[in-house]
């Protein structure tokens, strides 16, 4: 039976293993809080703090604490106030306005993208995933009202062989690696909706279907060869099924992630 990893601090989190993931030739392999595979390179961080989340590079080193959780409560505040306002308006109409559409909060994220704007060299949307990511993170430490647990994987290099599979299970949310390589067919995906993956170089065949939510690449290295950086919303058709997934993970309640690192924490 797997072992569960014991919390380390988000500085211990970061330090390289030493050991890289190498997914042979039309392999599957997965990585995450319950595989034996690749257990030096996967652990699960304890964050204490605003510091620790930019530690692990869910929180943009240049973000204050205070100006970020400003920008969280200005987007609450409109939120709020939408919400209401869309309530009152389905209680003075018909029923069929009553059962439409609902405010959603992610539709409200005006302050936090004018935050990171302002503090990089780019414009980010509302419904940009690097704003929906720090909200989201930032409401998990609000909400855990003590110690929050990350789970990380910190291997030196990724490759992903021709037709194989790596599947990053729903309990990797920081992926840090210096060189990932997905040759042809390979596919690369994450079960997380909220994932930050950092790497050096990003090698592979044009168009691979490198299924992640958020990629972030300082630099690239060939770029006739590489898939283009940056988003990939929708699944391509190489994406894996149901029956990849290891069924170790499946008898958990609603394959959920904070399920299994609260598991974790429980045992450590």
């Amino acid at each position: 039976m797997s072992t569960f990893p014991s919390p380390v601090s988000a500085a211990q989190a970061v330090r390289r293993s030493g050991a890289s993931i190498s997914v042979a030739d039309g392999e599957s392999v997965a990585v995450g809080f319950l595989s034996e595979s690749y257990r030096e390179v996967y652990r699960i961080a304890r964050v204490e703090g605003f510091e620790d989340l930019q530690t692990l590079g869910l929180i943009p080193a240049n973000l204050s604490e205070r100006d970020t959780l400003e920008a969280l409560r200005a987007d609450d505040a409109v939120f709020r106030e939408q919400s209401t306002h869309a309530r009152s308006t389905a209680d003075d109409c018909c029923s069929d306005c009553a059962s439409g559409p609902r405010v959603k909060r992610r539709w409200y994220q005006s302050n936090m993208a004018q935050l990171l704007s302002n503090s990089g060299e780019r414009t980010f949307a509302f419904d940009h995933p690097e704003v929906l990511r720090i909200q989201h993170t930032v409401n998990r430490m609000l909400d855990s009202r003590g110690v929050m647990l990350v789970g990380i994987a910190y291997p030196d290099d990724v490759d992903v062989g021709a037709g194989a599979l790596l599947l990053m299970a729903p309990t990797v949310h920081v992926l840090n690696a210096d060189v990932i390589t997905i040759k042809a067919d390979g596919v690369l995906r994450f079960e997380s909706r909220h994932v930050r993956v950092t790497c050096s170089e990003l090698n592979g065949p044009k168009n691979a279907p490198v299924i992640i939510p958020d990629l972030d690449i300082p630099r690239y290295v060939l770029p006739d060869e590489l898939t283009v950086g940056g988003l990939l919303t929708e699944l391509s058709s190489s994406a894996v099924s149901d029956t990849d997934v290891l069924a170790a993970h499946k008898h958990l309640p609603g394959f959920d992630a904070e399920y299994l690192l609260a598991q974790a924490g429980s045992h450590a």
